[in-house]
């Protein structure tokens, strides 16, 4: 077999340059998280460490 197979996977060819990755990076807002919104992870992240270190 002398014929070479040319690969026409996109995942070769189509993909983002660095510039367009940066560009959707700066256009995401930075969520906005309520004071009451935060006490409720902060308190559901202390219990799921405590529950961890309980385990050990």
């Amino acid at each position: 077999m002398s014929s070479k197979k040319q690969f026409t996977d996109s995942r070769w060819t189509d993909h983002p340059t660095l510039d367009q990755l940066k560009n959707n990076l700066s256009s995401i807002e930075k969520q906005k998280i309520s004071k009451s919104e935060e006490k409720k992870r902060k308190k559901f992240l202390d219990s799921l460490y405590k529950w961890a270190n309980d385990k050990n």
